[in-house]
């Protein structure tokens, strides 16, 4: 007999089938929500979620966000996905009438509804004390790892520090999490937001993390450093036996007198005016030394931060760079065919007459860039939804995402031939005297003649 014969609806069925399934990435964030605040022991027994509140969960007096990912993905679940988490900040801070000020400022833009008002911030901010991150790292996933904490793993900041180093940064990459938050067990979640409310407690193990820091002799053995910005830090005198350091931006960063002993420092980043330990051998100690004219070939710098680098005539052919940040670096001449550029950032970088023969460029940001006399003959820069994650994007949307990547870059005289360019837009692009052929693919509709295009 069926639920109209019965006279009753039932209500675990709707449950089982609206959120039953906790692969699904909206219902492992929520189950995640839920789980940091088991964990925080904040949730009453009668409390519902609030889907439009400024943060996730009140622990105390602290607001605590909490943002979720996951290696494995339902589109794709037995093969890992990079993890991102969202970080931006609330351009409308909702409340409730309860909590509605009596007065606000003259100028301040609101909007009214039933239960509550949106009021509209001067500048996008992060409303929540301190952020909680969990990455599901189970593959597949399945509804029963999904449930099992040991299968995540937890990083918890203060907002204090985000916005001190990420400021407007929308999201946020593992390397550059690990560089940031501390990483916790299920069980240690509630001990380690406790320290995050501290006064002064913030970075790792109550050390600032952030280019240009004063370490000087600070005690960082065991620490976990993995991807962090040490850009011209000062770690002189340091102690960071068994560190983990893989990875981490040290260009400029004096480091004499620190002890090194064990520690991981396997595709740290260096330059000229890195200053080490007497008798410090990089080559072993496998660190990449950055710099005009270095052999990089094949390298892994997935995610590292080169923003500003010099690396003109660097040989960095089928380096993996995907996800790099390479903002406004100067790369004139360097070898870079079949290297991998996925969604890097290279917004404003000189790339005059570099060599990005069957490069990979899919999403990759060159807004700004100079490529005049690049070579990208068979370099690959399609486009399709597969490369963005919807929920990694604001109101503005994909379209917009689209937009900027070739937004005003100099493509004057480049190689296009046999280039794949499917999906992008070439609307602000200067094209004028770049080369192509019947091999070359245009986004749809685009007229590459009439751009100044050369057919050969």
């Amino acid at each position: 007999m069926g639920a109209v014969e019965d006279g009753a609806v039932n209500i675990e069925g709707f449950r089982r089938w609206a959120t039953g399934n906790l692969v699904d990435n909206r219902n492992r964030g929520i189950f995640a929500e839920w789980m940091v605040g088991e964990a925080l022991d904040c949730i009453s027994p009668d409390a519902y979620r609030v889907e439009w509140d400024s943060f996730d969960l009140l622990y105390g007096d602290v607001k605590v966000e909490v943002k979720a990912s996951g290696y494995s993905q339902t589109w794709n679940p037995d093969n890992p996905t990079i993890p991102k988490f969202t970080i931006a900040g609330h351009k409308w801070t909702w409340v409730t009438k309860e909590e509605a000020p009596t007065t606000l400022e003259e100028g301040v833009e609101i909007q009214h509804r039933r239960s509550g008002i949106w009021i509209k911030n001067d500048l996008p901010n992060r409303p929540a004390d301190v952020y909680v991150f969990c990455l599901h790292e189970a593959l597949p996933a399945t509804n029963e790892n999904v449930t099992d904490p040991d299968t995540w793993t937890f990083w918890v900041a203060p907002t204090k520090t985000l916005d001190a180093v990420l400021e407007g940064q929308k999201t946020l990459g593992l390397k550059k999490l690990e560089s940031l938050a501390l990483r916790v067990s299920w069980s240690a979640i509630r001990m380690a937001v406790d320290e995050c409310c501290d006064e002064g407690t913030v970075g790792v193990d109550g050390y600032t993390i952030e280019p240009g820091a004063d370490l000087s002799g600070a005690d960082l053995s065991g620490a976990d450093l993995s991807g962090a910005d040490l850009k011209e830090a000062d770690l002189s005198g340091a102690d960071l036996k068994e560190a983990r350091l893989s990875g981490v931006n040290l260009s400029g960063a004096d480091l004499s007198g620190a002890d090194l002993a064990g520690a991981d420092l396997k595709e740290a980043i260096a330059d000229a005016g890195t200053v080490w330990p007497d008798g410090f051998d990089l080559g072993s100690a496998g660190v990449q030394e950055i710099g005009p004219g270095v052999n990089l070939s094949g390298a892994s710098l997935s995610q590292v931060n080169l923003e500003g680098a010099n690396l003109s005539g660097a040989n960095l052919s089928g380096a993996d760079l995907s996800q790099a940040t390479l903002r406004n670096a100067y790369l004139a001449g360097a070898e870079l065919s079949g290297a991998h550029f996925g969604r890097a950032n290279l917004r404003g970088a000189q790339m005059q007459g570099v060599n990005l023969s069957g490069a990979h460029l899919g999403g990759a940001r060159f807004y700004q860039a100079n490529l005049c006399g690049a070579n990208l003959s068979s370099a690959d820069l399609s486009l399709d939804l597969q490369m963005f994650d919807p929920e990694l994007f604001d109101e503005e949307g994909l379209e917009k995402a689209y937009e900027i990547l070739l937004k005003e870059v100099d493509l004057r005289g480049a190689n296009l031939k046999g280039a794949n360019l499917r999906g992008q837009n070439l609307a602000t692009a200067g094209l004028t005297g770049s080369t192509a052929d019947s091999n070359t693919i245009w986004p749809e509709g685009f007229d590459p003649e009439a751009a100044g295009v050369i057919i050969e």
